[in-house]
């Protein structure tokens, strides 16, 4: 195969060599011209690739960095996620360092207004929550539909994400487009989540 032929899935050899985290292919196939934004079938770059495989990838994720590729590049022609967002999802705290370390932009969002801290509360990730608020990451920001990370953690049933939130600053009146507070989408779900929620100064009778 050939530094610019591709597979069915339209994946290069770039492809290929980031997902399996072959640093050395990955470093040979650049130096020989490789596209470092190359997409295939489902808009995903190189770097895409690497950042979804998992933590064991971190190294790969990095050189992918250092040798140029766009960090803040749309990956998802849908949802317009880029590689940070990706890694929030699962939570990947070396992946979500060396990005953020590459110099990612935090504030950058998808089609619907999430930044990465939505995606970490939503997939009930404290310590990448930490991460992401300790690198820039607004726990005010609220998405298309005004929520805010803390309604995205509490609606989950995620209580130590929530009471990270909390800690972190963000705020328990804070609606979203229905005019709801995270305390009201936390009694929609368990009640170990409510009551992780410290009701403060929220009015719970809204």
């Amino acid at each position: 195969m050939e530094v610019h032929d591709y597979t069915s899935g339209l994946n290069t050899p770039l492809h290929l060599a980031a997902e399996a985290g072959q640093c050395d292919a990955i470093a040979e196939l650049v130096r020989l011209g490789a596209n470092l934004e190359a997409r295939n079938d489902k808009g995903k770059t190189p770097l895409a690739l690497a950042t979804a495989k998992g933590p064991s990838n971190a190294d790969a994720i990095g050189l992918l960095a250092e040798l140029g590729a766009d960090i803040n590049l749309v990956q998802e022609k849908r949802d317009q996620e880029m590689p940070l967002h990706i890694a929030a999802c699962s939570g990947r705290l070396d992946i979500l360092s060396k990005l953020l370390k590459a110099g990612c932009d935090v504030s950058l969002t998808t089609r619907d207004g999430k930044t990465a801290l939505h995606y970490a509360a939503a997939f009930g990730h404290p310590l990448a929550v930490e991460l992401l608020v300790s690198a820039g990451c607004s726990v005010a920001w609220q998405d298309n539909a005004k929520n805010t990370p803390l309604h995205l953690a509490a609606g989950c049933g995620f209580a130590e994400t929530c009471r990270t939130l909390v800690r972190l600053g963000a705020d328990l009146e804070a609606m979203d487009i229905s005019r709801c507070t995270s305390l009201h989408n936390a009694a929609h779900g368990t009640y170990s989540t409510l009551a992780s929620v410290p009701s403060g100064s929220a009015q719970v009778s809204q």
